[in-house]
């Protein structure tokens, strides 16, 4: 059997085409991931328990899930709330919103703690140095 590099040429680049989709949703994650781990390592008020439901949802039912959801749900919803509304948006919007929702919230829970280690004294010496609460270090 030998090896057919025509089949894997036109492999890759199917795959390649997939790359800027994969670095979106991985970007999106990120940055969901961050600001639900500040927003839930405060720990105050009515949006921890939101985002704490929010989190837990996410982790604990299947991905294929939250792409049905997102897929049959999100026009429908739609549709009920804005009178009229046509939906415009491909299976690529709904695919890149749920999966980034599944993995945001993964991530934030992979954030959290390390944000939640910074010791008082680290938190009270980037205050020193000028880096206060606008900076995103204390909290």
């Amino acid at each position: 059997m030998q090896i057919q590099f025509a089949y894997i040429g036109k492999m890759l680049r199917i795959i390649g085409g997939a790359v800027p989709y994969t670095l979106f949703i991985t970007a999106v994650s990120g940055i969901l991931g961050l600001l639900l781990a500040v927003a839930r390592g405060r720990g105050k008020g009515v949006l921890y328990h939101v985002l704490g439901v929010y989190v837990s949802f996410f982790r604990s039912t299947p991905c294929i899930t939250h792409i049905f959801l997102a897929y049959y749900g999100v026009p429908l919803l739609m549709k009920l709330l804005i009178p009229g509304w046509e939906d415009t948006n491909g299976r690529t919007f709904y695919a890149i919103l749920a999966l980034s929702l599944f993995n945001g919230s993964h991530m934030s829970e992979f954030i959290r703690p390390a944000y939640l280690s910074v010791e008082k004294g680290q938190l009270d010496a980037a205050d020193s140095i000028g880096m206060g609460a606008g900076s995103g270090l204390s909290g």
